[in-house]
């Protein structure tokens, strides 16, 4: 049992940082709109979710904090109170209180400490505006026996969300006695009459995952569906607020299965049918599963795609009108599995983004600038393990952004710019690569000044020539600051070292371009932790190479006297485009021929034709990075092993279109 509940307290942990984050993104949309009613109501939804939850699980602080809160909000949404900033910083205090709250280890005086903080201030605010707390609703009076209890059940989409099972909560209502269900048929509210000797609290703990949800009212001191008990007695009028009940329309609903009931069963409680309730669409679509099931996974669905590879070489040359179309099936079959596994563990970055919105918040208003986060195709995905690696890095590099890059908003002014400063993530997928990029419209890096402080560290002497590039790459260097003064934000010992560290440890790369009073862009090229993608497979000379086939326009034959040597480019649809000649690029010898096989790739809005000796088709490749002796090579991208044994080596064509 112990087990079992430090299971779901886990679960509790995991939804309850997901919250947060969600919280967190709200918070700071509400301050470009103070009176936006759906953020509002998503705030409170957040409050209360925490509140009736996480006392479950030990933490009363985070239940008693939430509902200081939920009281502030709910008289906002009511329209008795207005969002101010002060509202909102004590609102991001307290995620943060959560978010500290749910660490464990943490020191118990120090959350005890900000605890009483919190509460002091939210009690000022509910004070300065009278705003009293929720008193809890007041429970009916039961005299000691059975009664007759009317639960009103309208489902929201916050059960989905919290993963209710509703079969095991109505499951453990009904066994409390005697129940009958009616629907409404106009909507999706239903009306549970429960016989039963239980009282008002019984009922409430076992509806404790939806009490939101419901509305409990005891309409009679007797059996409503006893047609002696119903004559006999005088109809319990309901709660104020609840419509009243016609018990004898209720009796008519049920009529005709009340006459083939033994009156017997009708007084006792009846057999559990959960099925009563028409709540299949309300079940979760959302599981949670470990991430280690998900990397055995991937690595299974890797060897099928190997596997099936090793058979479609097999039975290539060989004609057997039984297998051909039974392969066929496993190809299309491995595929479909490729696509839903990979789905399974990839996510998208704009889920991290949200988080670096109250990172910019909070040190625009430590470092009295304005700052506007811009995003761009963040609905890309990565790997789960590298998207947690790269939150450390990412969070560094905006903060140099907008500590070091994005000035004041007077200085901005002088200079002609727009009082609000602009950091924009934008994010691409190409091939096995997944690019970020991370830029700021400031005032950019000079060159000269690291070269200088370069000298004076004695990194590198003043006769060394190096190129733009080179001289961006020293801010990478451990203990290499430009920084005049140490800030609270950057001046903490820790470096742009840190970012490269760990982008290499993702075997990833890191590129920074800068114009003087124009900004500054940090460019992240990664790979992604295993690709499967279908590639077009073609040999040079003794070379296995694949190209994306999404990449792939045509392929044919030209004659080598088209070929304008002069120019390096090729005739293709009345227009004359670049020709790449893969032999001097990898300096094979080029056999003597007077046609050649041509492939047509388009890439970046750019169309360029490269040579082959053989086009052998299509192919699933299952892509990893090159080892530490072939990482040099910087025209390849991926390796994978075909069916023979043989490796096969994906173009970087990012890197081949650079030679054009």
């Amino acid at each position: 049992m112990e087990e079992q509940h430090l299971k779901f307290k886990k679960k509790f942990i995991e939804e309850a940082s997901e919250l947060i984050d969600s919280l967190e993104n709200d918070l700071i949309n509400l301050t470009n709109d103070f009176t936006n009613s759906k953020i509002i109501e998503s705030i409170f939804r957040c409050m209360h979710t925490l509140k009736g939850v996480s006392s479950m699980y030990g933490f009363d602080k985070i239940s008693d904090i939430t509902h200081l809160l939920e009281n502030i909000y709910d008289h906002v949404g009511a329209g008795k109170l207005k969002v101010d900033a002060q509202i909102i910083r004590i609102t991001l205090a307290t995620a943060d209180f959560i978010k500290t709250n749910l660490n464990e280890e943490n020191d118990e005086a120090a959350i005890n400490q900000l605890f009483e903080q919190l509460s002091n201030a939210i009690n000022q605010i509910a004070d300065d505006v009278n705003i009293k707390p929720k008193q809890k609703k007041e429970k009916p009076k039961q005299k000691d026996g059975f009664a007759t209890w009317l639960i009103s059940f309208t489902p929201s989409d916050g059960i989905i969300e919290r993963c209710v099972n509703l079969v095991y909560t109505f499951g453990d209502l009904f066994e409390l006695g005697t129940y009958r269900i009616n629907r409404n048929k106009h909507n999706s509210n239903y009306s549970i009459y429960l016989y039963t000797d239980k009282n008002y609290d019984d009922i409430e703990e076992v509806l404790m995952f939806i009490i939101d949800e419901c509305k409990i009212t005891k309409i009679a001191d007797y059996n409503i569906f006893d047609e002696d008990e119903l004559n006999k007695n005088v109809i319990v009028p309901p709660d104020k607020e609840e419509t009243p009940v016609e018990i004898q329309n209720i009796n008519d609903d049920f009529a005709a299965e009340e006459k083939t009931e033994e009156k017997e069963k009708k007084q006792s409680p009846v057999n559990i049918d959960v099925s009563d309730i028409k709540i299949q669409n309300l079940v979760s679509s959302k599981i949670h599963v470990d991430a280690e099931k998900l990397d055995e996974l991937m690595y299974l669905v890797s060897e099928l795609i190997i596997t099936n590879s090793q058979i479609k070489l097999t039975a290539k040359n060989k004609t057997n009108d039984v297998l051909k179309p039974l392969l066929e099936k496993i190809d299309n079959l491995s595929k479909l599995f490729r696509n839903n596994t990979l789905s399974l563990r990839l996510i998208s970055i704009n889920d991290v983004v949200i988080r670096f919105k109250r990172l910019l918040h909070d040190l625009s208003i430590k470092l009295g600038k304005e700052v506007e986060l811009v995003t761009q195709g963040t609905d890309t995905e990565l790997d789960k393990s590298t998207i947690d690696a790269l939150i450390d890095p990412l969070m560094h590099i905006i903060r140099n952004c907008i500590d070091h890059g994005i000035e004041t908003p007077e200085i901005r002014e002088q200079s002609g710019k727009k009082r609000k400063g602009i950091i924009k993530i934008s994010a691409s997928h190409s091939g096995s690569f997944v690019y970020i990029k991370i830029e700021d419209d400031g005032k950019g890096i000079n060159p000269e000044i690291i070269r200088q402080k370069a000298i004076e560290k004695g990194i590198i002497s003043e006769d060394t020539n190096l190129s733009e590039k080179e001289i961006y790459d020293l801010i990478f260097l451990s203990g290499f600051s430009t920084a005049e003064n140490l800030t609270k934000v950057s001046g903490r010992g820790v470096g742009l070292d840190v970012v490269k560290n760990k982008i290499t440890e993702l075997r990833g790369e890191v590129e920074i371009t800068s114009k003087i009073n124009e900004g500054t862009s940090f460019t992240l090229k990664l790979h992604q932790t295993v690709a499967i993608l279908d590639t077009l497979l073609f040999k040079l000379d003794d070379m296995f190479l694949l190209v994306p086939i999404s990449n792939v326009k045509e392929c044919g034959l030209i004659e080598k006297k088209m070929l304008q040597s002069t120019t390096e480019t090729v005739p293709y649809n009345e227009q004359l485009i670049s020709y790449i000649d893969l032999y001097k690029v990898f300096n094979i010898k080029k056999p003597e021929q007077n046609r050649l096989k041509m492939i047509v790739i388009e890439w970046q809005r750019k169309v360029f034709a490269i040579t082959a000796d053989y086009i052998i088709g299509e192919h699933q490749a299952v892509l990893k990075s090159l080892g530490k002796h072939l990482k040099r090579q910087d025209k390849l991208t991926g390796a994978s092993i075909l069916g023979d044994g043989n490796l096969a080596y994906l173009l970087d064509l990012n890197a081949i279109q650079a030679v054009v």
